[in-house]
């Protein structure tokens, strides 16, 4: 069950983090012109995001738990 909390956790979170990143000027890091390295490095920033949100989340309901048990 917690799996499939975090997969759904993980994947708002990437997908917040890749809207965030697509609002920002993250592309004036790049050259221009630079569109595929634009596209992947927010893919991969996004994962990355994506990923501790998600962990961050987990590991602070489950400390609640531990904390209401």
């Amino acid at each position: 069950m917690l799996t499939v909390i975090h997969l759904f956790l993980f994947l708002v979170s990437f997908l917040l983090t890749f809207k965030f990143i697509k609002d920002s000027n993250f592309e004036k890091l790049f050259k221009q012109g630079k569109t595929r390295t634009i596209l992947v490095s927010s893919i991969v920033v996004s994962l990355i995001g994506g990923y501790l949100l998600s962990n961050a989340v987990i590991t602070v309901v489950q400390l609640i738990l531990d904390i209401v048990k």
